[in-house]
């Protein structure tokens, strides 16, 4: 599975960027979101921090599970989800494991694709997702969860327009 080279969702859709950070010292694991427009402008973004001990698939499944959930509580139509991490995008979308320990968060991906008209869950390069990657090595070192719609911290911005194409 090749990645894909980053670019706007459809018209009236949103692009939807997972990233994880893991302290395995600690057991945490780090989950960014950002939620973008067809125009690539940052409509939503969020942090949150998993006390967990769980592999990097694990950490990324829940990562795009939470950024379908945030994406969808924000009222934000996805049309694409991205995440640098192949192995679970083709769990996803190849319906492997379902009948494993974390069988039911790959059904509920799929419940949610059904009702959410079919988004697409893409493989992008790990430096199309640095705004999610910074966002969820942050969270590590804090007690709470962080959520912002319209005013986002100072520096995503300008990570999402170096990330940009043309």
């Amino acid at each position: 599975m090749a990645d894909k080279i980053q670019g706007p969702p459809e018209i009236n859709k949103y692009k939807t960027n997972c990233g994880v950070a893991i302290d395995t010292k600690k057991g945490r694991v780090g989950v960014g979101i950002i939620i973008r427009n067809s125009v690539g402008e940052v409509i939503a973004c969020c942090s949150r921090r998993i006390d967990a001990f769980v592999n990097k698939n694990i950490a990324n499944l829940n990562a795009i599970h939470r950024g379908i959930l945030f994406g969808i509580e924000c009222g934000l139509t996805p049309g694409r989800i991205e995440s640098d991490n192949h192995n679970v995008v083709s769990w996803i979308d190849q319906g492997k494991y379902r009948d494993s320990d974390f069988g039911t968060i790959l059904a509920d991906i799929d419940a949610m694709r059904e009702v959410e008209n079919c988004f697409s869950i893409e493989v992008i390069h790990d430096q199309a997702n640095k705004a999610a990657l910074r966002l969820a090595k942050e969270v590590l070192g804090v007690e709470i969860d962080n959520y912002w719609m319209e005013e986002f911290p100072y520096y995503i911005p300008c990570i999402v327009e170096e990330d940009m194409p043309g």
